[in-house]
């Protein structure tokens, strides 16, 4: 028991002192792959298995975390 209760709060204070030093876009992005980074520990330490649409799932929430994270290329406008 004590080792659920130290790593719950132990892990909510990190991420919420951590959340303190950050944007909040960065801080949406990092909640969005949060979930992926627990699936990915169960399946290193626990032996869970993904299906393929997991796997899938993943691959999407990455691309769209990578997108939203780039700076759109601007052409600059050629002032004469």
């Amino acid at each position: 028991m004590s080792l659920a209760i130290v790593s719950t709060v132990l892990g909510y204070l990190l991420y919420t002192t951590g959340l303190k030093h950050i944007e909040a876009s960065n801080a949406s992005i990092l909640g969005t792959v949060e979930p992926i980074v627990a699936v990915i520990t169960g399946v290193l330490f626990l032996g869970d298995h993904l299906m393929f649409w997991q796997v899938i799932g993943i691959a999407l929430v990455l691309y769209a975390a990578i997108l939203v994270t780039q700076k759109p290329h601007r052409k600059e406008a050629v002032q004469q």
